[in-house]
């Protein structure tokens, strides 16, 4: 079973490692490829992978290396039958717009339109708050996600300002939302597009004790994690309703 995952600009060091690690815990046979900007640009998701990831990092970066050439590259591989599925930027990155915060006022602005600069292939809006607006202890301890999974699941997800969702489209399930944080604002949603699939999560179900130990998080690994019995249910259920269509293909 192929997953393309992206390793180009805007990836933060070490989020290809977490997420691929993340995806061969979770999903038997599977082999992940990485893949680049260039990669995209020159046709490689017509090999059809079963599913196409973007991780987390930085959206600017990911415009950037990608361009209006590798986001129709993307768009054409879902619109033909794959799935997409984006982590925090990566999800930000899907969206049909984004949105910031006034540092002062907490008033949204429209940042980015989708002009070949945003995929546009998850017909929501998205936005995340500035840093001052953030409580230090979602930074700390993770924030609480109501899933709807089963009799609606309350689970504790690593998070790194990520953002939520708004001015959903008719057509979008909601797979989860915030608890406390944004107001129980969407954090996962999905929707079709064209024969393909989009799945996008404003939090990390790729993180592992060993990671947040490896990168200094103590605080967040000693909290969450080390108790790892019940906590990694948290994201064992996280990451089945967010692969769910991957895992049926298994």
């Amino acid at each position: 079973m192929k997953v393309y995952l992206y390793k180009d600009k805007g990836c933060l060091p070490g989020r290809d490692i977490q997420t691929q690690e993340w995806l061969e815990r979770h999903i038997q046979n599977v082999e992940v490829t990485k893949v680049s900007a260039e990669q995209i640009k020159n046709g490689i998701l017509n090999d059809n992978p079963i599913a196409f990831v973007m991780p987390g990092g930085n959206v600017k970066g990911f415009i950037e290396a990608l361009g209006a050439e590798g986001s129709a590259k993307i768009k054409e591989y879902i619109s033909d039958g794959g799935l997409y599925y984006g982590i925090c930027a990566g999800a930000t990155y899907a969206c049909r717009s984004f949105y910031y915060h006034n540092k002062t006022t907490g008033e949204k602005i429209q940042k980015h339109e989708n002009t070949g600069e945003l995929l546009g292939v998850c017909a929501a809006d998205t936005t995340a708050y500035p840093d001052r607006f953030i409580n230090k202890e979602y930074l700390d301890n993770g924030c609480q996600l109501i899933l709807e999974y089963g009799n609606k699941e309350l689970v504790q997800m690593f998070y790194r300002k990520g953002p939520y969702f708004f001015n959903l489209d008719k057509n979008i399930k909601v797979h989860g939302v915030y608890k406390e944080m944004y107001d129980e604002e969407p954090v996962c949603v999905g929707n079709d597009y064209g024969k393909g699939k989009v799945f996008i999560s404003g939090t990390h179900p790729e993180y592992a004790s060993k990671h947040l130990i490896e990168q200094g998080n103590l605080i967040f690994a000693e909290n969450i994690y080390v108790a790892m019995d019940e906590k990694q249910k948290h994201l064992d259920l996280y990451s089945l309703a967010f692969l769910s269509e991957v895992l049926k293909g298994e």
